[in-house]
């Protein structure tokens, strides 16, 4: 019994020597402060840790609940025995006015992240002393030089990265080439064939051959609407015409066996 108790203490004991320990020593805006739609909160933490870790920000918090429209930075490395990091979240309030006061991250093994989708972490909640109000406007302030000092930092990796990428060979320009003409094709056929249809078919079938034209005509729609409100939305706009193009085509083709079907069987009597 002396033996297993001991072995607990023992198991215990390692576990709390080998866990990282992080402390957010700092935030730009200063809290309490208010943070424009949009705004970069960041924050600047130290972590403590035997072993090299990797750490990101999990969630947001309000009163306990989290936030769900934030966007957080990549993954920062801190070398073993401890180090500062500084880590930035996007908050993006849709309505009203959240009070943050709770900023959860994870640490992680270093490397663990290029290996595994989603490995196994400590999660740490830090409390924030003052709260933070996400409105939808406010004044911008002045960068302090922790933050200048990281995002040069960052701005000099990604240099480094894409200065260490080969140059994209000829075919791959090529790939990219005819992918954009069939693109392009694929979604001026998708309002051609329709279109003949509605001008060769009568009655219900025409109103049919209309509703196929919806799916594209929507999503450019609703793109638009998004960009002239805020240029940074839909950056993934290719998808989503290629997701409604998609939609567009299984319509498309359930339409036009219907009608063949609906003609063979008017043929035939």
């Amino acid at each position: 019994m002396r033996s297993l108790m001991g072995a607990v203490v023992l198991s215990l004991f390692a576990a709390s020597i080998d866990a990282a320990t992080v402390e957010l020593l700092e935030a730009h805006p200063a809290q309490p402060a208010t943070l424009a739609k949009g705004h970069t909160l960041n924050l600047r933490v130290r972590v403590e840790s035997p072993t090299a870790q990797e750490i990101h920000i999990q969630e947001v918090r309000s009163r306990g609940a989290k936030v769900g429209w934030y966007a957080t930075s990549s993954i920062e490395s801190v070398p073993a025995g401890g180090g500062e990091t500084v880590l930035f979240t996007f908050l993006q309030p849709k309505d009203g006015d959240v009070r943050v006061d709770e900023i959860v991250v994870k640490t992680i093994d270093a490397g663990a992240s290029a290996t595994t989708p989603d490995p196994p972490g400590e999660t740490h909640v830090l409390p924030v002393d003052a709260t933070w109000t996400v409105a939808t406007s406010a004044s911008e302030e002045a960068n302090p030089a922790w933050v200048t000092e990281h995002r040069a930092q960052a701005s000099a990796r990604r240099a480094a990265a894409r200065a260490a990428e080969p140059p994209p060979s000829l075919f791959s320009h090529l790939l990219f080439f005819v992918g954009s003409l069939l693109f392009v094709a694929l979604v001026i056929l998708a309002y051609w064939l329709p279109i003949r249809w509605i001008r060769r078919w009568s009655g219900a079938w025409r109103i049919a051959a209309a509703a196929c034209l919806l799916p594209i005509t929507l999503a450019i729609v609703n793109i638009t609407l998004g960009l002239m409100s805020d240029p940074t939305s839909h950056n993934l706009f290719p998808f989503e015409i290629a997701i409604a193009g998609a939609i567009a085509y299984g319509m498309m083709i359930v339409v036009r066996i219907a009608h063949a079907i609906a003609v063979g069987r008017n043929t035939a009597s």
